[in-house]
């Protein structure tokens, strides 16, 4: 059957929908009075677990809390972890870890002995497990409080045992980045603030203070070093520094290492993956049976560095029971696991491929944990599991014969696309948590937003003299644009990093992102589906989101009448022109994606209650809607594509743009995440035409990456296609634990796990219109038990086997009449 037959005989949607309804009331009828027990889920099962040590960091297994995330293996009978957690920068932007632990045992528990290595997800810790005739059994349990960034390392063995902690830090001399013009070369550490930089750049070192019975670490930011007066001066916001969010001045991170009867031994030093490192190493006085050593962690912005460690000691001396707070803990997981959970082909076991999509898929949720309560947003790029450049890609990372030095940059700190918050990734991370109901783990990034405010609005009044707000590409943490992504006014620079003298105030002439602001749009847009989802009052964002359109209506109603001498075009439409549509669509003029988002901000506003909506602000949000350019608009023709699809609309990135790039679909974005096509809605088959016809052939049959083609794929229904592109992205990846995904973007690539996560959500259940659409684009062979969230604070419980709803569970039960069930 060629695409097109089985294409045309899907057209008729109205019917389809019709017929779904009927069997989804069928369905329903026959199977709400099932075993409620085949709604159970046990999560424990997709634990990992491992029978030897590993060979280096790249073999870690991660275990997190709320706000700090830690690689965990063992090496040479040695147990070793980093740890970091969001918001741990230093002078240039970069995100750093705090450490890194080493921990020996005397006697060699590991010598002789079996060995187990466990994440247990039920609780969210690391046990590890040695057995041998002479040293019996030991224990050893590594948790991380959700609520505060602590680590607990607890040890129990049948014999008496002398530990050796040691912390490790190779931050200890002032480290010269180079300046060279290699791809991802050392200085891409900090990507957004120093490749093409010509000045000199260092990383500084921390500050040890090595007591008889603690150890404490820290970085106090150098603020007469700092990017943030360095971008403030480039792009000529002097004048109002003092109105602009400075989450960077005064900022110190770092930590405490205490423990039961340590004491100070010495000093040490090492060399581990290219990197040399100074250890602080710390024994039990006295051999024991139980001991437990803890990490504590703080980030904070205070006048004096003594402040921050009294803020510290604070933490240290909140004399809480440390069996209350595992407690909590195990409270928290179970919640977390109860919320959401899929779980497919659930008899089959490991050896089956979907099987373990399922399992990866949660594995990955477990590893954003690590970003829910910190400081500011999971970044896409790792988030704080990042492990030695070296094991990350060792062709890329790893020196060539005698070139090898203790002075590069490529250490535990290193990820490739460094600091930044670029947002067509970042937003891959935020989406799928409506669904999965981690709505706590959302704020970072929505309170990033928010918090930048300060910043992006001034900057819109400073430099274009009206109202709104801007949101760039790639923000550094301050919410600026970096220093390289700005540009440099310095003829020592070349390419796109050289920044022309005269051009435009506030925009990068970086084609890429020179004018990209969509992503103001999607986050506004994300904000009102939180408030769908949740029901919660989101009266804090709601500034943001008016700003945001804002934004577009005037700034381009200006650029305009610049050029013409009116605001609008003859048809009395907004012409969004010059701007980008997405990367690669650099000056173009009303792009799909920008129009789609539009529409749906809009559009939501306008679904607002009248208390946090007044008329007024209605109706010029009706203006603004009535204003819009149509979407552009295209015709297939045999000489552009194939003859047999000859003379089928679709939609083009912008007026003036063809597809010019295979990663990149602006021209997607009104199927997903605008919802503006879908399932069961109007002219769906504009969005098909698009994928099937325009997109290319190499994006159709793959999804490696943060790529979308899956999402699109289940969006439009297209179980198989869906049901082979999953696997790019939730299949095993190529280290040693399943779910640090590969990508472009360094590993594990969080882009890659989140774009898959939606990708599964919506080939097993689609929210769009109102309705709540049960196994869109999920194949037939696949059996699937599932709990998702929908809008209009719904749950959905669902058990499918052989095509079939065994089971069906929707809070509140009066949602039950908006289910459909798509039989395939």
């Amino acid at each position: 059957m060629s695409i097109f037959t089985s294409y045309t005989r899907k057209k008729d949607v109205n019917k389809i929908g019709v017929l779904t309804t009927i069997l989804a009331v069928f369905f329903l009828t026959i199977n709400l009075g099932c075993n409620a027990q085949e709604l159970q889920f046990n999560v424990d099962n997709y634990n990992i677990a491992w029978d030897s040590q590993s060979h280096n960091s790249g073999a870690s297994m991660p275990m997190v809390g709320g706000n700090i995330g830690t690689n965990i293996w063992v090496e040479n009978d040695e147990l070793l972890f980093y740890f970091s957690s969001p918001g741990a920068r230093e002078e240039n932007g970069a995100l750093m870890k705090f450490g890194r632990m080493r921990i020996s045992f005397e006697p060699n528990i590991f010598d002789d002995a079996t060995f187990k290595q466990e994440l247990r997800l039920s609780d969210g810790a690391v046990y590890i497990t040695t057995n041998s005739k002479e040293h019996g059994e030991t224990n050893i349990k590594l948790w991380a409080e959700i609520r505060e960034p602590v680590v607990h390392t607890e040890v129990e063995s049948d014999v008496e045992l002398d530990v050796t902690a040691t912390y490790e830090n190779w931050r200890t001399d002032k480290l010269l980045l180079p300046h060279d013009t290699a791809g991802h070369e050392q200085r891409y550490i900090s990507w957004n603030n120093l490749p093409g930089n010509p000045e000199v750049a260092y990383i500084y070192p921390d500050e040890f203070e090595a007591g008889d019975n603690s150890m404490v670490f820290y970085h106090r930011m150098r603020n007469e070093e700092s990017y943030f007066p360095k971008i403030v001066k480039q792009q000529g916001l002097t004048e109002v520094k003092d109105q602009l969010w400075d989450p960077v001045t005064n900022s110190t991170f770092g930590g405490i290492l205490t423990g039961d009867n340590l004491t100070f031994s010495k000093t040490t030093s090492g060399h581990y993956a290219q990197t040399d490192f100074k250890g602080w190493q710390y024994e039990t006085q006295e051999p024991a049976k139980s001991v437990e050593l803890k990490l504590y962690t703080h980030i904070a912005q205070t006048e004096t560095v003594g402040e921050w460690k009294s803020q510290l000691m604070d933490k240290v001396q909140r004399n809480q029971d440390d069996q209350q707070l595992w407690k909590k803990n195990q409270a928290w997981w179970k919640h977390f696991w109860e919320r959401s959970h899929i779980v497919l082909n659930k008899d089959k076991g490991p050896e089956d491929a979907a099987w373990r999509l399922a399992r990866n898929y949660n594995l990955f949720r477990y590893m954003l944990v690590s970003g829910f309560y910190g400081k500011e947003p999971t970044k896409f790029n790792g988030g704080v599991l990042t492990f030695d450049p070296k094991y990350e890609n060792e062709q890329r990372y790893v020196f060539k014969s005698g070139d090898e030095s203790a002075m590069s940059a490529y250490t535990p700190d290193y990820r490739r696309w460094g600091a930044g918050f670029h947002a067509q990734n970042q937003r891959l991370l935020y989406w799928p948590m409506l669904k999965s109901g981690d709505f706590d783990g959302m704020l970072p990034q929505l309170d990033f937003y928010k918090n930048t405010m300060a910043t992006t609005k001034t900057k819109v009044e400073h430099l274009w003299g009206h109202d709104g707000l801007v949101c760039v590409e790639a923000p550094s943490a301050t919410g600026l644009l970096g220093m390289a992504e700005f540009g440099f006014a310095d003829e020592r620079v070349t390419g796109f990093r050289h920044r022309p003298k005269d051009y435009e105030k506030g925009v990068t002439n970086n084609p890429f992102i020179g004018r990209l602001f969509q992503s103001q749009l999607e986050f506004a847009f994300m904000m009102l589906q939180y408030r769908e989802y949740t029901g919660k009052d989101v009266s804090e964002y709601i500034d943001f989101i008016e700003q945001a359109v804002i934004f577009y209506d005037e700034h381009y109603r200006m650029h305009a009448k610049q050029r013409t001498g009116k605001e609008l075009d003859e048809n009395g439409k907004l012409i969004i022109y010059p701007t980008n549509a997405l990367e690669y669509h650099p000056n173009a003029k009303n792009p799909t994606s920008v129009i789609a988002g539009m529409r749906a901000v809009l559009s939501g506003l306008l679904e607002l209650p009248d208390s946090i909506q007044s008329p007024k602000k209605k109706k010029r949000w009706k203006s603004i809607l009535a204003t819009l350019p149509d979407y552009p608009m295209g015709m297939t023709s045999g000489n552009q594509y194939n003859r047999d699809f000859e003379g089928f609309k679709y939609f083009k990135p912008a007026e003036n743009y063809e597809r010019n790039h295979p990663s990149h679909n602006p021209e997607m974005y009104g199927l997903y995440p605008y919802q503006q096509y879908g399932l069961g809605m109007p002219d769906l088959d504009l969005q098909k035409n698009t994928y099937l016809f325009t997109t290319s052939e190499a994006y159709r049959a793959s999804s490696g990456g943060w790529s979308q083609s899956v999402i699109h794929a289940a969006r439009l229904g297209m179980a198989d296609k869906a049901g082979n592109l999953i696997f790019d992205k939730l299949g095993n990846g190529p280290f040693r634990f399943p779910a640090y995904f590969p990508g472009g973007d360094y590993a594990p690539d969080h882009n890659v796990g989140g774009s898959g996560m939606i990708g599964l959500q919506e080939m097993i259940m689609q929210t769009h219109d109102g309705k709540i659409r049960i196994k869109p684009a999920l194949p037939k062979e696949w059996d699937v038990q599932f709990k998702l969230h929908a809008p209009q604070e719904t749950t959905v419980e669902a058990v499918i086997q052989d095509g079939e709803v065994k089971e069906l569970k929707v809070t509140p039960k009066e949602r039950e009449q908006d289910v459909i069930f798509m039989d395939k």
